[in-house]
């Protein structure tokens, strides 16, 4: 923490914590120069939700609407690319 703070380390990103999720009040959260991913399964389907979310996430970040960026770290729903929120069997329409 100490380095990243200081700037010692210029970034980090990171998908897999000693505990999982990462809680909501752990300073991580908070530094500026780190971003937090869930971690990454090789299927097909965590691929295309995962990339819905990083292009999502990215729109957001270069508008500067950094309160609209999800975080799905934990959740059981996900965006496909299609843009509909997929949570077990059920899909909604994100415009629904």
């Amino acid at each position: 923490m100490a380095a990243l703070e200081s700037e010692q380390i210029a970034g980090a990103a990171i998908d897999v914590f000693q505990t999982e999720p990462l809680p909501s009040e752990h300073p991580l959260w908070k530094t500026k120069n780190v971003i937090i991913s869930r971690i990454w399964a090789a299927s097909a389907t965590s691929m295309r939700s995962g990339a819905a979310t990083i292009e999502h996430n990215m729109a957001c970040f270069l508008r500067g609407d950094i309160d609209s960026m999800t975080n799905l770290s934990g959740a059981s729903a996900s965006r496909d690319t299609n843009g509909e929120t997929q949570t077990g069997d059920r899909q909604e329409s994100a415009g629904a």
